[in-house]
């Protein structure tokens, strides 16, 4: 992955999330490397956000806990 930000902090990242290549904070640097293509899906592609998902059913659990205890 390819990874350009607004802050300058820029970077090359290999499939299994290792930061090969990364420029400074708030410094224009230019990057050189290779980026990997991968033939599968994702786990995010193929599941979605799970961690937005949980945290949802968690917030309604938590929700549904304090309005039966008040009553």
């Amino acid at each position: 992955m390819a990874r350009c930000g607004n802050t300058g902090i820029s970077a090359i990242i290999d499939p299994c999330g290792r930061i090969l290549d990364r420029t400074p904070w708030w410094q224009e640097a230019v990057l050189q490397g290779t980026v990997q293509l991968l033939s599968g899906e994702s786990f995010f592609v193929r599941y979605g956000d799970m961690t937005g998902r949980c945290c949802v059913f968690l917030f309604l659990l938590l929700l549904a806990a304090a309005v039966i205890r008040r009553r």
